[in-house]
C-alpha cells in the first residue's frame, strides 16, 4: 500500500532532522507527516509507531471533511505535531491501523479517520491532506471547496498549488476536466446541499456559492439541474 501520509505517536523523545532543520520529538506526541518524510521516523526503530494511509483512505476522509473557517488552503508545513488530551486512546488507534489482523473496510476507515480526525483543529491540516493527493482534480476540488464564496481565478489555485496556469490546464485535461467545470460542480453541489437544509433565501444562497447576482445564479442554477432553486425544495421534500 504506498503512502500517501502517515500518523505518528512517538514513544520516545528523539531528535530528527526534518525539513532541513533538527526537531526533538517529545515522547506522547502525534504527528500527521506527508508520505516522503517517513523514512527520517522508519529509521529509529522502536521509538515511534507508523500508521501508513493510502491516498484512497485519504480521499474518503476529504469527501466527508468540511474545513474550518480559516484554515489554510496551501501548507505551510509537511509535517503536524499535536499533544493528544486522552494520548492512550491516540496510541490505541494508531496500534489498531497497524495490526495484521484483518478487519472490515468499514472498520478500518473508522479508526483512520478516528486518527485523522485529532489534528481537525491545526490550521494546516486540510491544507496538509489535499497537498499529499497526487490526483490534480481532487487537490483543485478541494482548494475550491475550502471557500466557495471566493472568486477563484484558475492563476489563483495554480500559485496555491505551486504551479503554472498552463501546467495545471493540462493537468486537468489529462484527467478529462476543466477548472470551470470543477467550479460549477462544487457551486452547484453546494448550493443543492443550502436548499436541501432549508436555506430558502436565494440571495443568500447565491453570495455563499461566489455568485454577485442573484439572478444570474438562478440562470446557472436552471441550466445545471433543470429546474430553479425555488422548486428544488418541494422536489427534496419526502412524501
Amino acid at each position: 500500500m504506498p503512502c500517501t501520509c502517515a500518523v505518528i505517536m512517538a514513544l520516545k523523545q528523539t531528535m530528527l532532522c526534518l525539513e532541513h532543520r533538527n526537531s526533538v520529538i517529545p515522547a506522547g506526541t502525534m504527528l500527521l507527516i506527508a508520505g516522503h518524510l517517513r523514512p527520517a521516523f522508519q529509521a529509529h526503530t522502536g521509538r515511534f509507531l507508523i500508521a501508513d494511509l493510502s491516498e484512497e483512505v485519504v480521499r474518503r476522509y476529504l469527501r466527508f471533511c468540511t474545513p474550518l473557517s480559516g484554515m489554510a488552503v496551501s501548507p505551510s508545513s509537511l509535517l503536524l505535531q499535536i499533544r493528544p488530551q486522552m494520548s492512550v486512546l491516540a496510541e490505541c488507534l494508531i496500534r489498531q491501523l497497524i495490526t495484521d489482523e484483518p478487519s472490515p473496510v468499514y472498520f478500518r476507515d473508522a479508526v483512520a479517520f478516528s486518527s485523522l480526525a485529532l489534528f481537525e483543529e491545526h490550521p494546516d491540516f486540510h491544507a496538509l491532506l489535499t497537498g499529499c493527493i497526487r490526483s490534480c482534480t481532487v487537490r483543485v476540488k478541494n482548494i475550491i471547496s475550502a471557500d466557495l464564496s471566493r472568486p477563484w481565478m484558475l492563476g489563483e489555485v495554480a500559485s496555491l498549488l505551486y504551479i503554472s496556469e498552463s501546467l495545471l490546464k493540462k493537468k486537468l485535461q489529462e484527467e478529462l476536466t476543466t477548472f470551470s467545470e470543477l467550479l460549477l460542480k462544487e457551486r452547484m453541489q453546494y448550493a443543492a446541499q443550502l436548499l436541501s437544509a432549508g436555506e430558502n433565501r436565494i440571495s443568500r444562497v447565491a453570495e455563499l456559492c461566489g455568485y454577485a447576482s442573484a439572478s444570474y445564479f438562478i440562470s446557472v442554477f436552471r441550466r445545471y439541474y433543470g429546474i430553479t432553486p425555488n422548486q428544488w425544495l418541494p422536489v427534496m421534500q419526502p412524501d
